[in-house]
């Protein structure tokens, strides 16, 4: 899978990715920190890819809410993705993380994301 990150003029790009073979369960990773102040983290696009045996669900959280709910299935042959081609906005002054949400430890899950840094409440 090719994912190329395009952004609007005058934002900044930011990329995401898991160091490796983490075997992640019901853990949650800080994918973005807060932005500047009034500036906004805007989510772009998502891969994924769960080389465990067990169907997790995640979510991207901004702050303490969920604006984005995927589900990996388990065994999976290769990277699964996501293009937003209408980016999910954040909050002002907000973290990224997300959280993956396995009923036990044999999900293996590889994430990425991408997103950019854009201007305050209105853009």
């Amino acid at each position: 899978m090719s994912f190329t990150l395009t952004t609007p003029p005058g934002t900044v790009p930011w990329q995401y990715t898991t160091p490796g073979n983490t075997g992640w369960s019901n853990a949650t990773a800080a994918v973005l920190a807060a932005a500047n102040t009034g500036f906004v983290n805007y989510l772009s696009g998502i891969q994924y890819q769960n080389i465990g045996t067990t169907n997790t669900v995640f979510c991207i959280l901004d702050g303490a809410n969920t604006i984005y709910t995927g589900f990996i299935t388990g065994n999976a042959q290769s990277l699964q993705g996501v293009v937003l081609s209408n980016p999910i906005r954040g909050t002002v002054n907000n973290a990224m993380s997300v959280v993956f949400l396995s009923a036990n430890s044999t999900a293996n899950i590889f994430f990425n994301a991408q997103g950019f840094v854009g201007g305050g409440p209105n853009g």
